[in-house]
């Protein structure tokens, strides 16, 4: 019950970091581009905006130039493959474009709680691996350090590449990589205290 009660505290606290670095610091607010409007008029309601002049043809995940492919099937040409690289060379480019054609709700519950929920399923799994791992964790600080590294690895093996292919900005994979490494960093101030070295001991 302790170590169920600490995944619950620690994930709930990972959970107050988004929400302190989404809503109140300007990380992601200035890695965040809005699509130009075609009004500049502050007296009229909000124009149409260029993304609106897409005409997509059904919600999902966009890249602009697109790969190519055939509906058939068939194997794509090395001639449409390099005129796919030159248009991506010359620009302009769009990575990712995540397009909900019917809009969406802004914030809805659910996705608070599942969030939540989230946050502190990845702090049971923290709390778990920090107690295996607790005898040759003697100090406080290795412990914190031990479960600050989840989040490093979570960088590097995921969001690291991520950024590398999808060619984030500097300031949107900053912005990132702080909420990767601080969420587990304040999860694990938690975990090391309640998770003590003598913790696995203690069960056998």
């Amino acid at each position: 019950m302790r170590y169920l009660l600490t995944g619950i505290l620690a994930g709930l606290i990972m959970f107050a970091w988004t929400a302190v670095s989404w809503m109140a610091l300007p990380l992601h607010a200035a890695a965040l581009n809005n699509f130009p409007t075609a009004t500049t008029d502050a007296d009229l309601p909000m124009g149409e905006s260029s993304i609106d002049q897409l005409q997509l043809p059904k919600s999902g995940v966009y890249h602009y130039p697109g790969f190519p492919h055939h509906e058939d099937g068939s194997p794509v040409s090395d001639a449409e493959l390099n005129k796919m690289f030159e248009r991506m060379k010359a620009g302009p480019t769009i990575s990712l474009l995540v397009y909900h054609a019917d809009g969406r709700e802004p914030f809805p519950p659910k996705n608070f709680a599942i969030g939540i929920g989230s946050c502190i399923v990845a702090s049971w799994i923290a709390t778990w691996l920090t107690w295996l791992a607790a005898p040759r964790l003697r100090s406080y600080g290795r412990r914190v350090l031990f479960v600050t590294a989840l989040g490093a690895f979570v960088f590097f093996a995921f969001y690291a590449q991520s950024w590398l292919w999808w060619g984030y900005s500097s300031e949107f994979g900053i912005a990132g990589t702080i909420d990767i490494i601080v969420a587990p960093m304040l999860a694990g101030l938690v975990i090391a205290k309640l998770v003590n070295a003598n913790s696995n001991a203690a069960q056998h």
